[in-house]
């Protein structure tokens, strides 16, 4: 039976041991039968630890029904002890080949962990439902999933529920480490991979999206604080030792497109630092940028520029006894490059990142979906009305660039007032040139006449006629609502062409000028 075992004739080894057992009923007295028993039953253990052994390998589903079997044929197990044994060989080997995984580079130790989970932990699912039919009980609990506690159903059940869990886990630190800005390549994978254990009953997408929300968020308020230090430091060593020069927000360079950095800021070390960082940490939010993460990352904003506002204020105090006028027209510049080039732009960089029509939108529907649930289930009775539910739906996002530079006018309310004059002029001025300048409306008739003040000097020209086709005159005119500004008589434009006027305007012009 040994040498049987050794070479995996498996089933000769079975016949061998099974035809023992029976000698050793009938003859149980006899001593050297006695031994031949022992030896088959070491024999049987090693023959155990082989088939298991095999179990924790990587082999495909026949090869799996076939150690089953003759695990099943060895009356070692029970049927339980025989699926937990099953489960804890393939989890063997299935945690080798992600332990195999390098993990030098975050992103690609769990790119290669999701493609690995998802085709092997698949491949057993297989396994064993198709070894264990009866065992279809495939329903996850949601909150024991991601909590690690195993849910109240089947053996199997808590096993996967376990293994999600710990992919969850695996997920979150390595997204934490940072994947280089390639998070949205990563939560396309996570979700075809929860799409994919839908077929088995277990799809876990649901369970997917609260990581990314975690790490999006954690990443941003990282970003941020970086950011607020690199501003605090830089602006200890701030000087305004030497006149700066001021580029203008309207200049060339700076309004290539609504999103470019105003190039006012250049001048300005701790304004272009704090500006880069907040680029970069947008950025880095926009290629997994959640709907319910809007009102989080507006406040962290708010919070940074607001701070951001009180360290030039408290610089301002430190540095006021010993300004020079070139210095303090300096800070005067800096105060309305950071009010109305800075703050703007963070403001409209915001904007862009989470349009607050498309946040209202998704929150609006979110909120109606919920309310005709509790509807369904009898948890509210009484249903809002359109007015206070629109107020309870709407979210708060973005910034207001004006409030936050408020406490600048309190510095310099000087600039604030010239800036004012100088946008009243522009708004001025551009009205202006709106009304002097006329507009042509090639689709509408325009009056082309000339009015003379002396009937002596001046004679009327007509229009240049255009030779229209001969067509019988209908003998009732038709009559048409003339359009506003238009007088009967007077010869119209259509479509940019002058028409003849009537035959009887022409012959009393005429006579007139004679």
């Amino acid at each position: 039976m040994e040498t049987c075992v050794r070479n995996g004739y498996y089933e000769e080894a079975l016949e061998l041991s099974s035809h023992v057992k029976r000698m050793e009923k009938k003859h149980n007295n006899i001593p050297i039968i006695k031994n031949i028993a022992s030896d088959i039953e070491r024999c049987s253990n090693l023959m155990l630890m082989e088939l298991i052994q095999q179990l924790q390998g990587s082999i495909q589903l026949p090869s799996c029904l076939r150690l089953v079997g003759l695990l099943r044929r060895m009356d070692v197990f029970n049927e339980s002890q025989l699926r937990l044994k099953f489960l804890q060989s393939r989890d063997y080997w299935l945690q080798s080949v992600l332990s195999s995984i390098p993990k030098d580079d975050p992103y690609m130790h769990i790119s290669k962990t999701i493609e690995a989970c998802r085709v092997h932990l698949f491949d057993i699912v297989t396994q064993y439902k198709a070894i264990f039919p009866d065992d279809d009980t495939m329903l996850l609990s949601t909150h024991s999933s991601y909590t690690g506690k195993q849910a109240d159903g089947t053996l199997f059940c808590g096993w996967l529920n376990s293994k999600i869990w710990q992919f969850l886990q695996l997920l979150e630190s390595d997204l934490l480490k940072g994947v280089g800005g390639r998070i949205d390549s990563l939560l396309s994978q996570c979700m075809y991979f929860g799409l994919s254990f839908s077929r088995v009953g277990a799809d876990f997408r649901f369970l997917i999206v609260p990581v990314f929300i975690r790490v999006s968020l954690q990443s941003f308020q990282h970003s941020v604080r970086n950011a607020k230090h690199s501003f605090h430091e830089a602006m200890k060593h701030f000087t305004l030792s030497q006149p700066l020069p001021l580029l203008s927000s309207t200049s060339p360079l700076s309004s290539l497109s609504p999103l470019s950095p105003p190039h006012s800021l250049l001048p300005y070390q701790p304004i272009v630092l704090l500006t880069n960082s907040l680029i970069l940490a947008f950025n880095d939010l926009r290629s997994c940028a959640p709907i319910a993460l809007a009102p989080e990352v507006s406040r962290e904003v708010e919070r940074l520029l607001q701070s951001t506002v009180h360290d030039i204020g408290e610089y301002y105090k430190l540095e006021n006894g010993s300004f020079t006028q070139t210095e303090f027209k300096a800070f005067q510049q800096l105060c309305k490059a950071v009010a109305f080039d800075f703050l703007p732009y963070i403001e409209r960089c915001l904007s862009t990142l989470y349009p607050e029509e498309s946040v209202q939108t998704i929150a609006s529907r979110s909120s109606l979906s919920l309310r005709k649930r509790r509807e369904e289930e009898g948890g509210e009775g009484k249903s809002l009305s359109s007015s206070s539910s629109r107020q309870r739906v709407l979210v708060k996002v973005g910034i207001n660039a004006k409030s936050l530079a408020e406490p600048l006018r309190d510095i310099v309310p000087e600039v604030f007032e010239e800036h004012e004059k100088e946008e009243m002029a522009k708004s001025v001025a551009k009205l202006l040139s709106d009304t002097t300048t006329p507009t042509i409306d090639l689709s509408a008739p325009t009056i082309d006449s000339t009015i003379s003040t002396d009937d002596s000097s001046t004679t009327e020209v007509p229009p240049p006629t255009i030779e229209q086709p001969a067509t019988e005159e209908p003998t009732e005119k038709p009559t048409e609502e003339p359009f506003e500004g238009l007088t009967e008589g007077e010869p119209a434009v259509l479509g940019g062409v002058e028409g003849s006027p009537p035959e009887e305007t022409r012959d009393s012009a005429e006579e007139d000028s004679m």
